[in-house]
């Protein structure tokens, strides 16, 4: 029974007890973050989680806190705030790992949950569920960030949800191949579609039109064809559609024969410069892949920041699409170097629709993963609404930006995340994903490759 305490006792209840914290002396050694257990009465014991310790003439003194107390009525056992304070001489247990799993939210069936790691005799099994909360995983390079990221890939496509990758450095093309899955590059296996960019997005491309008369022209044909593709008497348009647009509206602009050509030369040139673009249209079935489950990565690296942010947007609201007309099932949607996509400071052309897909993914089955080495730099209410975080080791300048969502990461647990060992995470959330942080050391049988590169020097 889960209310048996079978470890053996470590310590002692301390006089002063509280219905939020109690102290407990001890000769061994517990890190910041463990869990213990105290019985209060015959059906019933508090697990806590230290926060604190001090030397003693005699040992260490632990100060806990208590998140929560088990109740044992026959064969069910329920969980609620602490109603009685620990019992000052009662005797104090490591927590095992059928206790944290109930009292942190973790799932019972490895088979139909996402297999992350351990917390101490925690085996960390996320319900699938809680993906449409959105995730967040921070930490510096080369801490555990990508193949955690691999870990999770790899359960998704065991239990057979889509991922989408956005994938800035050639990070994941080798999982994808592994997990039978699709790579595609902007530029040679697809196309975005001129009409899918926003009438900002497009004037930053046609930088070259700006302080010309053309400039006007490009604005009023381009926000004209947006129109008829909203109106639904076009599905799309590419650029040959453009040029004639602009042709036909020059008149009305007063533009002469000379204006129009000059601002259609320029503007041509100015797209075809961009593989990505879809001059004539080049699409993907992004329906058929969503459908049947794979994990599709889009390789970005060979994309300039501007063009990253235009593919990453234009995807986005394809996708999005896509899914709000119930056209493909829910899916999960990974953001590498989220800070890059949707920064702190400004704006980009795919910054409102990461917030968008962010805001109303939990309503229609949207899970967006950010992952960053830089959180200090991502828009912070981005990955306030993310609500599973993983925080692995990151540079001192870097914890400013977790403040606000740390959660029930303590304070000692929040200082050493600079000191965290490689592979090793602190895992926290909200009353529905995660009920109270543990510490998670990521599992290392991932069965896909890493990158190529990894592990060179």
């Amino acid at each position: 029974m889960i209310m048996k305490l079978k470890a053996s006792a470590v310590g002692v209840v301390k006089e002063g007890a509280t219905f939020d914290v109690f102290k407990f002396e001890s000769n061994e050694s517990l890190p910041p973050g463990s869990y213990v257990t105290t019985p209060v009465n015959s059906n019933s014991f508090v697990l806590g989680r230290v926060i604190n310790a001090f030397r003693t003439a005699s040992g260490s003194m632990y100060e806990a806190s208590a998140l929560e107390q088990f109740f044992e009525e026959g064969r069910a056992i329920s969980l609620s705030e602490p109603k009685e304070p620990a019992r000052p001489g009662a005797s104090v247990h490591v927590a095992g790992g059928e206790v944290i799993a109930q009292a942190v939210g973790f799932g019972e069936n490895s088979r139909r949950a996402i297999y992350i790691g351990e917390s101490g005799a925690c085996s960390v099994l996320l319900r699938p569920e809680i993906l449409i909360r959105h995730v967040f995983i921070g930490g510096t390079t080369g801490v555990g960030k990508s193949y955690t990221v691999g870990i999770i890939l790899e359960e998704l496509s065991r239990l057979g949800i889509p991922a989408v990758v956005i994938d800035s450095q050639d990070e994941y093309t080798n999982l994808a191949q592994d997990l039978s899955g699709v790579v595609v590059r902007p530029g040679r296996d697809y196309t975005v579609q001129l009409s899918s960019l926003t009438n900002e997005e497009a004037v930053a491309l046609a930088a070259s039109l700006r302080g010309t008369s053309g400039y006007e022209l490009f604005n009023f044909s381009f926000l004209a064809l947006k129109r008829e593709v909203a109106e639904g008497r076009r599905a799309e348009f590419n650029l040959a559609d453009l040029l004639r647009k602009m042709e036909s509206d020059a008149p009305s602009l007063g533009l002469d024969g000379y204006q129009m050509r000059m601002a259609a030369s320029r503007a041509e040139s100015s797209i075809r410069r961009h593989d990505f673009l879809g001059v004539m249209g080049k699409k993907l079935d992004w329906a058929g892949l969503v459908k049947k489950g794979l994990t599709v990565n889009v390789d970005c690296s060979r994309l300039d920041l501007l063009q990253l942010q235009l593919v990453t947007g234009a995807t986005l609201r394809e996708l999005q699409k896509l899914r709000l007309d119930k056209k493909v099932p829910p899916y999960v949607l990974v953001l590498d170097e989220a800070h890059l996509l949707a920064p702190e400071e400004g704006e980009s052309p795919c910054k409102q629709v990461i917030r968008e897909n962010v805001r109303i993914g939990r309503h229609y089955g949207i899970c967006v993963v950010m992952v960053t080495q830089n959180p200090l730099d991502i828009d912070k209410k981005t990955i306030s609404q993310c609500n599973t975080r993983f925080i692995f080791a990151l540079e001192p300048d870097q914890l400013s930006s977790l403040q606000g969502v740390k959660a029930d990461i303590t304070e000692d647990m929040f200082r050493r995340i600079p000191k965290m060992p490689r592979g090793t995470c602190l895992l926290s959330g909200t009353h529905e994903t995660v009920k109270h942080a543990v510490t998670v050391k990521v599992r290392s049988d991932r069965k896909t490759r890493r990158r190529e590169s990894e592990g060179f020097l």
